[in-house]
């Protein structure tokens, strides 16, 4: 059988919010995702909601929408909007494609500004969490689609140098991670690297991303 610790968060869904267990990660979709194969589902069942809890934290049983009062707060839909990450249109091949742009996150000293004029945040309202939350929600609800459960969809990752200072990379390894283990889909990753190289026409050692 699967270890209690892998299947405990599973588990406490269950009691709380069968209904959104039942809703919101139908064993189909993991059935369909693994061929069929019961413990293989089983398991990624389980692992969904260990990275789902880990994310969200107390808020991982509410509806995974975007009304402020499910799982996502307003803080995350606002780093949603902003387009991290984005969904593109379609491939030629009609799968889904994400552009994920590192850049694009809210920036933890705004975040921590934002969070210092909320009072009652909980230990899980973190900028860690922050990078998490809004790709867990799309990779989330692109899931639900079968084509992406046996054909799987397409993430477009920029690379923008040079590194982010403000960025908390063993989150977003997290977040990786989760993408392999936990969700009923399919995917490719694309990395698009972007050179620091300086423009030629400026005196101000700006990149050219900076100039763009």
């Amino acid at each position: 059988s699967i270890p209690l610790e892998e299947k405990e968060a599973f588990l406490e869904a269950m009691e709380k919010a069968p209904d959104v267990v039942e809703r919101e990660s139908d064993i189909m979709n993991f059935l369909r995702h693994c061929d069929f194969d019961l413990w293989a589902s089983a398991k990624r069942l389980c692992a969904y909601w260990a990275s789902r809890k880990r994310s969200f934290g107390p808020r991982a049983h509410l509806p995974m929408d975007l009304s402020g009062r499910g799982a996502m707060t307003d803080t995350d839909i606002l780093n949603l909007q902003a387009g991290f990450p984005a969904l593109l249109p379609r491939a030629k091949n009609g799968k889904r494609v994400i552009f994920v742009d590192r850049r694009q996150i809210m920036p933890k000293s705004l975040y921590d500004k934002m969070r210092s004029q909320n009072k009652g945040k909980s230990d899980s309202e973190s900028h860690a969490n922050l990078v998490k939350r809004s790709p867990f929600y799309m990779t989330h609800w692109i899931s639900q689609e079968e084509q992406a459960q046996t054909d799987g969809v397409i993430f477009l990752v920029l690379l923008a140098l040079p590194r982010l200072q403000d960025y908390d990379r063993p989150a977003q390894k997290r977040a990786f991670t989760a993408l392999a283990n936990a969700f009923p889909i399919k995917y490719k990753i694309h990395l698009i690297v972007c050179p620091p190289t300086y423009a030629t026409h400026s005196h101000s050692k700006r990149y050219v991303l900076q100039e763009l």
